[in-house]
């Protein structure tokens, strides 16, 4: 689900309408993402205090960061719950 305007309008007025990882000036209209700080899927609510504005390459990299945590998680959970493997070197 998207972050309401009004939310997002709180947010900009928040962090002064910069980047909340780089502080880039962002433009409210197409030139910033809302992003969940927390993410839905590790259990980060719709709240404004869980909302930030990124530019755009700060949101690429955090987004890439998040899936490679989460990609390890996995692997990680995998590995417990399933008998070992010998190691292949």
């Amino acid at each position: 689900m998207p972050f309401a305007e009004k939310m997002k309008r709180d947010v900009w007025n928040r962090q002064r309408g910069l980047c909340n990882y780089c502080g880039l000036g962002l433009t409210f209209n197409g030139g910033c993402e809302m992003d969940h700080s927390v993410p839905k899927s590790w259990g980060g609510k719709d709240i404004s205090e869980n909302a930030q504005l990124l530019c755009g390459t700060c949101h690429g990299i955090k987004s890439f960061h998040e899936a490679q945590i989460a990609g390890s998680a996995a692997r990680q959970q995998t590995a417990q719950c399933c008998v070992p493997l010998p190691c292949p070197r």
